[in-house]
């Protein structure tokens, strides 16, 4: 005899807690939060990130976004270790939608490094903290050798 399947929802359910109840996966919520940067919108774009004096890396992310939500402690880490040398903002890309159409995003997490009022790295995903300070330290240096 042939075994038959349970509906989707019922497929990708877990037991909870008792064993009483049963909840599809699509409606489990990730327990990481959104990264506590300064927010950024369509207009404050220009005067916090085009206009700044000093290199900006900017988070595009969306609240529904699990790679979003494990890249948070690094960026704030990373925010934290950079303090006076590179101003980090998070930009919503459900709220800035201009913003984000403008500079070219189409997946999230994306992060836009800006000096000087122009993009000089992009990196998409959630990326290793190395990696990251990596760019930034590159992005630092250009600008010290300009200086």
């Amino acid at each position: 005899r042939g075994v038959s399947s349970p509906p989707c929802a019922a497929r990708r359910a877990i037991r909870l807690s008792g064993g009483q109840k049963h909840l599809p996966l699509h409606t489990m919520e990730i327990s990481t939060t959104m990264a506590k940067l300064p927010p950024v919108h369509d207009d404050t774009f220009e005067k916090e990130v085009l206009n700044s004096s000093q290199p900006v890396l900017v988070d595009f992310h969306a609240t529904w976004c699990g790679p979003c939500k494990a890249l948070a402690p690094t960026l704030e880490t990373l925010s934290q270790d950079y303090t006076g040398k590179v101003k980090f903002l998070a930009l919503d890309i459900d709220e800035a939608r201009m913003t984000a159409q403008r500079f070219g995003v189409m997946a999230v997490p994306t992060m836009l490094i800006f000096n000087q009022g122009q993009v000089v790295k992009q990196m998409t995903g959630n990326r290793p903290k190395g990696e990251i300070q990596g760019a930034l330290d590159e992005v630092l240096t250009a600008k010290q050798q300009r200086a």
